[in-house]
């Protein structure tokens, strides 16, 4: 796996925080939890996960995650009733979804470093900025992971760099 998460400060106020193995569990959901559409194959079956969803089994994340599988499923249940997790459970695997997943992990435009020293992009990248900031794509906030979400359609609307790219990795 690549990629960060965010992790607020104020996580340290909730009742999440209190408990070693539960914030084990709900730090596990945030890590596993996919960033952008993606499609899995299991047991045969198409399955479309959402940003902030992914899929688990009981008997491999308890070992993954070094505990038993009662404590990881009663954990599980404490987040889903604090309504941190929403779970959608089949006969040999679960869907978890992270409730407001945008709200912990969208990247805001306002966002970055407040104070420290800051490095100046290199030229390249200045010049696709400045190329990109010409083109009148409607898009252009959005972080990369919700290109994915974008219908054909909409992406054949624009030709900036980064909807060509989504429409060619949704071929």
């Amino acid at each position: 796996m690549e990629g960060w998460i965010k992790l607020h400060r104020k996580i340290m106020d909730s009742a999440v925080f209190s408990d070693e193995k539960l914030l084990k569990v709900w730090i596990w959901c945030l890590l596993r939890a996919n960033h952008r559409l993606t499609t899995v194959m299991l047991n045969g079956e198409e399955i479309k996960l959402r940003p902030g969803q992914f899929i688990y089994g009981t008997r491999a994340a308890s070992e993954e995650l070094e505990m038993a599988r009662t404590t990881f499923r009663r954990k599980m249940r404490v987040l889903q009733g604090v309504q941190n997790v929403a779970l959608k459970t089949a006969r040999r695997f679960t869907i978890a979804e992270v409730v407001n997943w945008k709200d912990y992990q969208q990247r805001r435009p306002a966002e970055g470093p407040k104070n420290g020293p800051q490095m100046a992009p290199d030229k390249n990248v200045r010049k696709n900025i400045g190329s990109y900031r010409d083109t009148k794509c409607k898009h252009h906030g959005l972080e990369n992971y919700m290109y994915s979400a974008l219908t054909t359609e909409q992406l054949k609307e624009c030709s900036c760099p980064r909807c060509l790219k989504a429409l060619k990795l949704a071929g």
